[in-house]
């Protein structure tokens, strides 16, 4: 049994989607905003940011993959920042989505 993906209540969460829909896309976006902090969002930010995409991780706590071995996870952080273009942004919620006048997002 998996877990649904949460979108949390804030203005402009209707201009978001999920781990769900990310595959119907019709093309590739320029840029991602991954927010959370579970395999789930690390892994999708990784096939994006492998696929191309600008991204940026946003994730509430201190690290990533709470619950997993702790030496590893500070592995995978060290490894994404040095390996990667992922913008990973620790201790940051966002409180809003603004669409901006030439169509992308704040």
């Amino acid at each position: 049994v998996g877990g649904w993906p949460f979108k949390p209540s804030i203005p402009g969460i209707e201009h978001t989607i999920t781990s769900n829909e990310i595959f119907y896309l019709p093309e590739q976006p320029k840029r991602v905003v991954v927010v959370g902090g579970g395999f789930i969002a690390v892994e999708f930010a990784n096939i994006m940011d492998g696929l191309g995409s600008d991204v940026t991780l946003m994730y509430r706590g201190d690290l990533f993959l709470r619950g997993f071995d702790h030496d590893m996870r500070v592995h995978l952080a060290e490894e994404l920042e040095r390996n990667t273009d992922i913008d990973i942004q620790f201790n940051t919620d966002p409180t809003e989505i603004k669409k901006n006048d030439d169509g992308s997002f704040t």
